[in-house]
């Protein structure tokens, strides 16, 4: 009898584990495979959002113009993508394209902001186009500079914000419902220097040196 309850034990001893070890083994190489999944996915989502970062530096960058001052008497700085209204449009179209071939890679917060940065620039594009022969787009550059740049960075750190949650938690993928119209995006653009540009354009006029 003693004899049979030892064997009995023991063969369940080796049962179960068996059982522990193929559980293990199981969940070991499912992690294994989201790990290599996850760094297939992050290496093309890297990709893809530097790509956009990069695009986007264009938008922050300034010069500075020597024949004229701003309002404080200071040298006049102005968007380097708006030095003509043609650069701008290239750098819009530059955005687009990039934008088209990552977006799929790119996570709902980045994509809500980015429709809203790029309703604004179309906007602008549309009051440039409307209004061709009484703006100077190098002005129009140095009174909306900042909040050009505002808007690009805030794209920026949305992506940054994705690119750090991704390495912080390799085997989880950031998703979101989003509804991609705002229905707010016209009160939002309301509060904007551009759709004040006019008021803003003529009393911020640079003046020449001398």
């Amino acid at each position: 009898m003693d004899n049979t309850i030892t064997i009995l034990v023991g063969f369940l001893g080796i049962v179960v584990g068996s059982i522990l070890t193929f559980v293990f083994q199981y969940f070991l190489k499912n992690r294994d495979l989201k790990l290599r999944i996850f760094e297939k996915v992050f290496e093309r989502k890297w990709e893809a959002q530097n790509r956009l970062i990069s695009c986007l530096n264009q938008f922050h960058r300034e010069e500075e113009h020597e024949l004229y001052l701003d309002k404080e008497g200071e040298a006049m700085f102005y968007a380097s993508v708006l030095e003509s209204k043609e650069a701008f449009l290239e750098s819009l179209t530059d955005l687009r394209k990039t934008w088209e071939e990552t977006r799929h890679l790119v996570e709902p917060e980045a994509t809500s902001i980015y429709v809203f940065f790029e309703f604004y620039l179309d906007y602008l594009l549309e009051d440039l186009n409307n209004r061709d022969n009484h703006y100077n787009s190098i002005f129009v550059g140095h009174v909306l500079f900042d909040e050009i740049s505002d808007l690009a960075e805030a794209l920026t750190q949305a992506i940054w914000s994705d690119i750090k949650f991704q390495m912080n938690n390799p085997t989880k993928f950031t998703s979101k419902k989003h509804r991609w119209i705002d229905p707010k995006i016209d009160e939002r653009m309301k509060q904007t220097q551009l759709f004040n540009l006019s008021e803003l354009y003529y009393s911020e006029v640079p003046r020449q040196h001398g």
